[in-house]
């Protein structure tokens, strides 16, 4: 796939140069630089060779600003690559020919990572003249711009054996960074930290550690991630696990009371020994692992230890202990689960209880407005015979109102019938729930073709008697604009049926269901709508045919909210035994992580519809680029539905 990718990269390169001729000009060299870093941090491969045309044009055109971009990033690349003398020859260009065209970002980063180099090299002294170039640049410069070069100085000194001036350096870091960047503070933090565990200073470990620990929110993090921040810290200069570390770790923790940094310790500890095949060790751990966990509170931790302990037991032959141990796992497992069951429980009845009290009272107050109506219908015949052509524009007004209110009632009954039972159906397995919404809705689209949309018809022919008894009507422009809206009341009730249950999906199938809809949004909202079937020959259960269906409107739905997109592409791929669905548009887009962080209805809706089809869910967004949603599933036979 990257030799592929690769072979684009040439071709657009050689398009570029041919396009500027024999000369080429600046905006030709921007454009590939703006590739070189589209590609940095997803093909690098790619990202050197438009780095490396830029570079060739630049220095043949003497374009200065390309010269240092393009050796910038040629720079990074090696350096990325670890191929230090490389990326130590475009830094040294850098420094020797266009010191006074860097930016102090720029030059900060020259010599940071030419220092480092050479450090990671073992050449110590050159590393610290870099070092000292960089603290020079940065005396002047704003504290955003600025690396943290003390830690940096405090590594170099702690090699040096000479651990006060390492200890001062990262000490003096950490004051610059106090109050600024947090980002540049929890590095400054994180090398105190280590440098102290070097030491075995557990005072001074534990006091930085706990301001390390609140500049993290660590509570809302999972015990797994949260693990990493200290994975480092474990390692010895060799590179080896250093289970000392480990242990002093776990003092820390439980000497400044963050008990649970020392459970992710002995998670640690049980990991290693498990590497190692050290099963003897994890007994001894995983009593004191549980023990706290049971202290805490924290079950899903508590299985990982038990269900270690177990394994442990196992291998080494203890038959009777892992027997009583997994049995101990099974029951903590069922508990969760019963917990969390149990929880679900609560929360539906609690949503039921309240969507029945207020079904009621709307079905009160449906029957108020139905009384009211009965009676204004009345005083509205007696009111035209008396005052004629005046009552009946003011009667007619009020039949206008009341039918809008009577409208809204009656979506407002029908919403309330549809939340009581998904609250009821989600109590059940996820097929029922399925099959029991799709029912509903097709229950609710015949009530409002056959039961409301008949009514509408007739109010419209009482409507049109009213005309043959009192023909002076006809000269009342709001008796005219009464019948329109009657008229569209009729087509908005046949467009809800329509929207709950598609006749096409009905009458032509899946297939015929997607180009109508597409056919639909094209016509009522301007979308240039392509829908592309491909192979959809196989038997797809009826269950299943809805869900994708619905799958398919809400991303679609999606879209024409949100995304403010002039271009959409459908397409359904059936092949062998799985079906494909790519819905993608060319809108606005948005930010997929603070939408996912935010639990976005319509988002989490699709997903769980996919996952009820024991299939793939996958959203591709970038802000002001746009939106792929991709869902792929297997085709379920007859006898599995």
């Amino acid at each position: 796939m990257i030799f592929y990718k690769n072979i684009w990269v040439l071709l657009l390169i050689a398009l570029n140069t041919f396009k500027s001729q024999s000369q080429p000009t600046t905006s030709s060299i921007d454009e590939l630089l703006a590739g070189a870093e589209d590609t940095r941090f997803t093909n690098r491969d790619s990202s050197f060779l438009w780095y490396s045309e830029a570079l060739s044009l630049s220095d043949s055109i003497q374009y200065t600003k390309g010269q240092v971009q393009s050796r910038l990033g040629l720079a990074w690349v090696h350096y990325i690559k670890s191929d230090y003398p490389t990326s130590k020859k475009y830094y040294r260009e850098l420094m020797n020919r266009f010191s006074s065209d860097l930016s102090i970002r720029n030059s900060i980063e020259v010599y940071t990572r030419t220092g480092t180099m050479y450090l990671n090299e073992g050449v110590l002294d050159t590393a610290r003249i870099n070092f000292i170039k960089v603290q020079e640049i940065q005396a002047d410069a704003p504290l955003e711009l600025q690396t943290n070069i003390g830690t940096l100085l405090s590594e170099l000194y702690y090699m040096l054996g000479r651990y006060q001036e390492a200890e001062q350096y990262a000490l003096n870091d950490y004051t610059k960074f106090k109050d600024g960047p947090k980002q540049n503070k929890a590095v400054a933090l994180y090398a105190l930290m280590q440098f102290y565990l070097k030491q075995k200073n557990i005072d001074s470990f534990i006091r930085f550690n706990d301001e390390y620990l609140e500049s993290i929110d660590y509570e809302n993090l999972e015990p797994e991630a949260l693990k990493y921040h200290y994975h480092s810290m474990f390692n010895d200069d060799a590179g080896n696990r250093d289970l000392k570390k480990i242990d002093l770790l776990i003092e820390a923790a439980h000497n400044s009371g963050h008990d649970h940094i020392a459970i992710i310790g002995y998670a640690v500890l049980c990991e290693q020994h498990i590497k190692d095949k050290n099963f003897r060790a994890i007994p001894v751990i995983c009593e004191k692992a549980i023990a706290e966990c049971d202290v805490l509170g924290w079950k899903e931790q508590k299985v990982i230890f038990v269900d270690h302990w177990a394994n442990a037991e196992a291998a080494l032959s203890n038959w009777q202990k892992a027997y009583a141990l997994s049995a101990q796992l099974a029951q903590i497992n069922q508990e969760i689960k019963s917990e969390q069951s149990q929880q679900r429980i609560d929360e539906l009845e609690v949503k039921f209880e309240t969507s029945e009290k207020e079904s009621k009272l709307q079905q009160q107050q449906y029957e108020i407005e139905r009384k009211t109506r009965q009676r204004n219908i009345s005083y509205l015949v007696i009111g035209a015979i008396l005052l004629l052509t005046i009552s009946v524009y003011l009667g007619l007004k009020k039949i206008i109102e009341k039918n809008k209110q009577l409208a809204s009632q009656a979506q407002k009954i029908q919403a309330q019938k549809i939340e009581h039972l998904e609250a009821s159906n989600k109590i059940n397995i996820m097929d029922s729930i399925m099959t029991g919404q799709e029912g509903e809705r097709k229950r609710i689209a015949n009530d409002l073709h056959d039961g409301l949309g008949s009514l509408m018809m007739s109010i419209k022919s009482h409507y049109n008697h009213i005309e043959k008894e009192f023909k002076e009507l006809k000269q009342f422009k709001i008796y005219k604009k009464t019948g329109n809206l009657l008229d569209q009341a009729v087509t908005e009730v046949r467009r809800i049926s329509h929207n709950m249950m598609p006749k096409t999906l009905i009458d032509y199938g899946l297939k015929g269901a997607v180009i109508d809809l597409g056919t639909s949004i094209q016509e009522a909202h301007g979308l240039e709508v392509n829908v592309e079937v491909i192979g959809l020959e196989q038997n797809i259960p009826p269950n299943d045919t809805v869900m994708i269906y619905r799958i398919i409107q809400e991303a679609v739905n999606n879209i024409i909210k949100h995304a403010q997109a002039d271009n959409l592409f459908i397409q359904l791929v059936a092949k062998e035994d799985r079906l494909f669905i790519l819905v993608e548009d060319d809108g606005i887009g948005f930010d997929l992580q603070e939408a996912m962080a935010k639990k976005v209805f319509g988002l989490k809706s699709l997903e769980s519809r996919v996952k009820y089809l024991l299939g793939n869910f996958t959203i591709d967004s970038t802000p002001g680029v746009g939106t792929t949603i991709m869902a792929d599933f297997p085709i379920r036979s007859q006898l599995v539905q």
